[in-house]
């Protein structure tokens, strides 16, 4: 686990490499965050971070999400499935 100096602005992203028709029909739902939201993650703590997200309408993928700070320094999160549809999958970094 990394000690960040200061406290990390994290939005999450996932990172999907899924086909041009199946991207038009893929969506993700925060569970506790929504819309590109932000977390603010105490830099100092050395506890695990973890989020919830939903898909819907995916092909069977494992995707990578990502932290991004304020400075736009990236930190990949442990992979999660697309499917199966409406399940939740949980990351943690």
């Amino acid at each position: 686990m990394v000690a960040f100096p200061k406290t990390l602005v994290a939005a999450v992203a996932a990172v999907l490499s899924l086909s041009t028709g199946a991207l038009a029909d893929c969506s993700s739902y925060g569970v506790d965050y929504s819309n590109g939201g932000a977390y603010y993650i105490d830099g100092t703590s050395n506890q695990y971070f973890s989020f919830i997200t939903i898909f819907q309408g995916c092909t069977q993928e494992s995707i990578s999400p990502i932290l991004v700070d304020s400075d736009n320094n990236q930190y990949a999160c442990s992979a999660i499935n697309t499917t199966p549809a409406g399940e939740q999958q949980t990351s943690t970094w």
